[in-house]
């Protein structure tokens, strides 16, 4: 079974949907439609750090 996912939103955008800030380098996120089986790195928010964006490969 294969799946993906899309991401298309700025580091703006999140920091402003999340109320958190971006801790990474916004061209290091893989953007577009993204299988789940690359490891890509994706920007997360963990409940260690609520207010930070990481990208976690």
């Amino acid at each position: 079974m294969c799946y993906y996912t899309d991401q298309t939103s700025s580091n703006k955008v999140l920091e402003n949907r999340f109320k958190a800030q971006a801790k990474y380098d916004e061209s290091m996120a893989q953007k577009g439609k993204i299988s789940g089986f690359t490891r890509a790195a994706l920007p997360i928010i963990t409940q260690a750090k609520p207010d930070h964006i990481q990208l976690i490969p």
